[in-house]
C-alpha cells in the first residue's frame, strides 16, 4: 500500500505553537461573548431584555453562530473565531496510480478578525490562513486543480482577506457600500471553506475568485442587491504570495443577487436582525479576468446560482444549485464547465450532506517522480481537459465543549475521469470508477462556520453582530437608524 508523501510529516513548531496562542486569544473572549452581563457592567453592551428580536439572536447563537466580541473603546468591537479540521483522507481503487494513496494533515486553519464600528459604518476584515504551514504539498482532492496542484488542492495564501468597508445601511430607499482590499471578488457562490462537504469541489476556480486587490461597491435594498468589482487577474502562485497589486483595475466582475421567499433578505435590515443567511436566493455574475498582464490571456467567466437555506419541517436545511463556464481564445478546448448540487439537513446534533458535480477542468505536464504528479509548473499552457463525475456524502455530529464548536465528521465519494481533449499522463487513472473516503473533525473556536465572500451589505460578520444587537451606548434604536444616518 502506497503512502502519502504527505503522511507522517510533522506538524512544526510554529504552526503547533501558532494555533495554541490562537486559543488562548479567542476563548476567554467566547467565554465572554456567552456572558454578556459581564460586558455590560462595564457598559458597553445594552441589553434590551424587551427587545422583540433578542430570540432571534439567542436562536442564531442556539445554532453556534456566537462569536468573540470585545469592546474596543466605546464605539467600535472586536469580532472573531477560527478554525481548523484535523483530517484523514484515503483512495482505493486505483492501485497502478499516484492516486492511490493515504494522508493525515491539519486542512482549513484560519482565523477571521473584524473591526467594526457599532453603528455599522466602518469594518475591517482581516483572515490570515494558515495552510501554507500545516498543508504546504497540498491536499489529496481528486478532481481539484489550480496555482500549481492537480488532484490536491493547493494551500491558500497567508493574507487571505485584508478588506475595509464603508456601509450606509438604510430601511427605507437604498442602501450602499464599498469595500478595497485584498480578498473575495463579487462573482459566484460562497467559498467552499463554510460550506458542507469538506473536500473542495473541481469548480472552486471556476465559481469563486480569490486573493486579488479588488475594491468592491454593492448597492440594492431589501430583496436585491447588484454588486460589481475591480481587481487583478492573477492568481497567487504560493502560499507566500502577497499579490499583483501593479495589475490592479485589469480585471472586472460584476454579480446580481434576488432573494425571494419569506423572510428573505438580500442584504438584512437595517440592524433589524433579520439573517441574509436565511430564505431563498438566486443569482448571475459576470467577469473577465486578465492573467499575468496580458490582455490576450483573458478569460470569460459566467455564474449562476439558486441557494436556500432555513428551518423547514424535516429540520434546518442547506441547498445550493448552480452552473459556471469559462470561455478562453488558447488552450486544447474553448472553455471548461461545471454543474453542481449540494445540500445539508441538520436534526438535533446531527446533519447529513451530500454533493454531486459534473465538470471539466484543464490537464497541465505533471512533474516527474510519483510526488511530482500532483504538481505543474504554475506557468505552463494546458494540454488537455478531463471530464469529471464526482459523488460525495457524509455526517457530521455537532458537539459544542465550552466555546469551542467540535463536529467530528466523515463523508465518501465517488468519483470517476474520461479524456476530453489532448494527451493525458499514463499514471492518471481514466475511464475508471474509484473511492475516497475522509474522517476528521471541524474545530471553530469562538463561533461555527459563516458565509465566506461577500462583504460590506452582504458581509456575515457584520449580520452575525447585528443578530446578537452590538450596538454602541450612544447608538439609536434600530428603528430610529435611518432618520440619524448622514
Amino acid at each position: 500500500m502506497r503512502t502519502s508523501y504527505m503522511e507522517g510529516r510533522p506538524l512544526g513548531l510554529s504552526p503547533a505553537v501558532f494555533f495554541v496562542l490562537l486559543g488562548g486569544i479567542l476563548l476567554p473572549g467566547s467565554v465572554l461573548a456567552q456572558h454578556p452581563d459581564a460586558v455590560e457592567e462595564h457598559g458597553h453592551h445594552h441589553h434590551h431584555p424587551e427587545d422583540p428580536h433578542e430570540n432571534h439572536a439567542q436562536e442564531s447563537e442556539a445554532h453556534g453562530h456566537a462569536m468573540l466580541t470585545v469592546p474596543v473603546g466605546d464605539r467600535w468591537v472586536l469580532a472573531g473565531m477560527a478554525q481548523l479540521f484535523p483530517m484523514a483522507s484515503i483512495v482505493r481503487g486505483v492501485d497502478d496510480s499516484p492516486f492511490e494513496r493515504s494522508e493525515a494533515l491539519l486542512s482549513q486553519g484560519a482565523a477571521m478578525l473584524q473591526l467594526e464600528r457599532h453603528d455599522g459604518r466602518w469594518a475591517v476584515r482581516f483572515t490570515p490562513n494558515f495552510e501554507g504551514f500545516t498543508m504546504r504539498d497540498g491536499e489529496l482532492t481528486p478532481g481539484g486543480w489550480g496555482e500549481g496542484f492537480l488532484d490536491a488542492r493547493h494551500p491558500h495564501t497567508l493574507l487571505h482577506e485584508l478588506m475595509v468597508s464603508r456601509n450606509h445601511r438604510s430601511a427605507v430607499g437604498l442602501s450602499w457600500s464599498v469595500s478595497a482590499g485584498r480578498g473575495f471578488v463579487p462573482f459566484g457562490s460562497d467559498d467552499p471553506m463554510g460550506r458542507p462537504v469538506a473536500k473542495y469541489p473541481t469548480n472552486h476556480h471556476l465559481a469563486q475568485i480569490l486573493e486579488r486587490y479588488t475594491v468592491n461597491a454593492a448597492v440594492g435594498g431589501e430583496r436585491w442587491v447588484v454588486e460589481g468589482g475591480v481587481f487583478d487577474g492573477t492568481e497567487p502562485e504560493d502560499p507566500w504570495d502577497v499579490g499583483n497589486w501593479r495589475e490592479f483595475g485589469n480585471s472586472f466582475a460584476v454579480r446580481v443577487l434576488r432573494a425571494w421567499g419569506p423572510g428573505a433578505s438580500a442584504i438584512g435590515s437595517a440592524g433589524h436582525g433579520e439573517s441574509a443567511a436565511h430564505g431563498w436566493e438566486t443569482s448571475v455574475s459576470l467577469a473577465r479576468v486578465v492573467e499575468h498582464g496580458d490582455p490576450d490571456d483573458a478569460t470569460w467567466l459566467v455564474h449562476g446560482g439558486v441557494r436556500f437555506e432555513g428551518t423547514t419541517s424535516a429540520g434546518d436545511a442547506y441547498l445550493l444549485l448552480e452552473g459556471a463556464r469559462s470561455f478562453i481564445d488558447h488552450g486544447p478546448v474553448d472553455g471548461y464547465e461545471s454543474l453542481l448540487a449540494e445540500g445539508a439537513l441538520t436534526r438535533g446534533g446531527l446533519r447529513g450532506y451530500a454533493r454531486g458535480e459534473w465538470a471539466t477542468r484543464p490537464e497541465y505536464p505533471r512533474s516527474s517522480g510519483e510526488d511530482g504528479f500532483f504538481r505543474y509548473d504554475h506557468h505552463d499552457p494546458a494540454e488537455g481537459a478531463t471530464r469529471w463525475i464526482i459523488l460525495s456524502a457524509g455526517v457530521e455530529v455537532r458537539a459544542d465543549w465550552g466555546p469551542v464548536a467540535v463536529r467530528p465528521f466523515g463523508e465518501a465519494a465517488l468519483q470517476r475521469a474520461r479524456r476530453q481533449a489532448g494527451d493525458l499522463d499514463p499514471r492518471f487513472p481514466a475511464d475508471r470508477w474509484f473511492t475516497g473516503l475522509t474522517a476528521g473533525v471541524r474545530i471553530f473556536p469562538g463561533g461555527g462556520p459563516m458565509r465566506m465572500g461577500p462583504y460590506g451589505l452582504r458581509d456575515d460578520m457584520s449580520r452575525m453582530l447585528r443578530e446578537h444587537g452590538v450596538e454602541g451606548p450612544d447608538q439609536p434604536h434600530h428603528e430610529e437608524m435611518h432618520h440619524h444616518e448622514h
